[in-house]
């Protein structure tokens, strides 16, 4: 068997169709073109995933911080350090798919996006807060408030759905109910919608391009309580779901 050739068109081939169905246009037409190019480069350096997903944490980090001093090009700096992020986060998912899934590896793709949103939106609300924006003017104590609200309902939301599937796992293990299907990998249409938001609206989609915007133009308010409503809609339906989910099942398998 011959070496792989590790080129930009092998990991744009590797893509499978239901993400490029999902995929937003600046994903679709920026942010995985040059994941495919610094793919490229990492495999034929020996550089893997999970080494770009802990880099791409790091990078995620100084973005952030770079929202802390009251500077407007600093803060423009830091739009593209997540920008970029996105960019490292499409990246190590195309060496897992293509070159080796390691092991960790969901483990420092999640630790990365976490690190990312539990200080993305406090730091921005902070630099709102400093500068003020369109709708509300600096000093105002709110846009401090908002930004805590949103990183804390992402960090609510991935809490409970991994409690609810940790304490699902533990039941099936235990035989008191069967095994549930995996609905990511069979995309029924209730996964692929949130997928579809998710990639659309969230991380993986437009916000990071959101973000360079209501920076550049001066709107960290505007952008502060959109991630209000992102992440409380995700935790909203978190709750509603896993709720559902375990009430059915506890009533349906006459778990006491």
């Amino acid at each position: 068997m011959g070496q792989i050739n590790y080129s930009i068109r092998y990991f744009y081939d590797s893509l499978p169709d239901w993400k490029k169905k999902i995929d937003s246009k600046p994903v679709r037409f920026f942010y995985r073109p040059a994941s495919f190019w610094i793919a490229s480069i990492c495999a034929k350096n020996g550089i893997q995933a999970n080494t770009v997903s802990y880099f791409s944490a790091l990078i995620g980090i100084i973005g952030c911080v770079l929202y802390l001093p009251t500077n407007y090009w600093c803060n423009i700096i830091g739009a593209l350090f997540i920008n970029f992020w996105l960019v490292l986060d499409c990246t190590d998912g195309n060496l897992a798919r293509c070159v080796k899934k390691q092991p960790y590896g969901e483990f420092a793709d999640a630790f990365s996006s976490y690190i990312l949103v539990g200080l993305m939106c406090i730091s921005i609300g902070f630099a709102a807060f400093c500068e003020g924006g369109y709708l509300l003017e600096s000093g105002n104590k709110w846009l401090i408030f908002l930004g805590g609200i949103a990183s804390i309902s992402d960090a609510l939301t991935r809490s409970i759905y991994h409690k609810y599937n940790s304490v699902t796992r533990e039941l099936v293990d235990k035989g008191v109910i069967p095994q549930q299907k995996d609905e990511r990998k069979n995309h029924y249409q209730r996964s692929f919608i949130r997928a579809l938001f998710e990639d659309q609206f969230g991380l993986g989609g437009f916000l990071p391009l959101f973000i360079l915007l209501a920076t550049v133009f001066r709107a960290l308010d505007v952008i502060t309580i959109y991630f209000v409503f992102y992440f409380g809609a995700e935790l909203l339906a978190t709750v509603y779901i896993t709720l559902k989910k375990a009430i059915s099942a506890q009533h349906q398998y006459n778990i006491p």
